[in-house]
């Protein structure tokens, strides 16, 4: 098998483990975001030049558990 299908299987396999798991699919997302600094910098780097406020409104689909949304509204209403 060629490495690029590899990957392929390897996601094949874990998407539906990990939507029915939601430690899972945090897991591995906590996993992905240390390529780049890890989960907090990951986070950030969504929010460079934007300005966000406690008027801002932040429409979440299809992402995952929530967990950016939740770090955006936070950063909105320190």
């Amino acid at each position: 098998m060629e490495q690029c299908c590899e990957g392929l299987v390897m996601a094949t396999f874990l998407r539906p483990l990990s939507y029915r798991y939601q430690w899972l699919y945090d897991s591995i997302s906590r996993a992905a975001a240390l390529a780049v600094g890890g989960e907090r910098r990951f986070r950030h780097l969504a929010l460079q030049d934007l300005t966000l406020t406690a008027e801002t409104q932040i429409l979440d689909l299809c992402c995952g558990s929530g967990q950016t949304t939740q770090f955006w509204w936070s950063q909105a209403h320190r």
